[in-house]
């Protein structure tokens, strides 16, 4: 089960991005292994439709590797918080 904090953290990262998540979204992703959650976020054809949109192109790995430093760089934060 993915923490309501990591779950604002995937949200403020989206949102980094112009992109907005609902938990409709998360339900997509909640078995999953945290590693894997950007990718399956982007997977989403709403999520996908969303970023072409606003960026002009589909989601690529670098952009998955943008998402993922700057959730890693969030995650730590909420780790040396003490939050898990």
């Amino acid at each position: 089960m993915i923490s309501q904090h990591y779950i604002d953290t995937l949200s403020n990262v989206f949102h980094a991005f112009e992109l907005k998540l609902s938990m409709v979204h998360f339900e997509h992703i909640m078995n999953l292994k945290q590693t894997q959650h950007i990718q399956a976020l982007l997977a989403l054809p709403e999520i996908a439709d969303a970023w072409h949109q606003e960026y002009g192109f589909i989601p690529t790995a670098e952009d998955e590797h943008n998402l993922t430093e700057l959730y890693a760089t969030q995650v730590q934060h909420l780790q040396a918080m003490g939050l898990k």
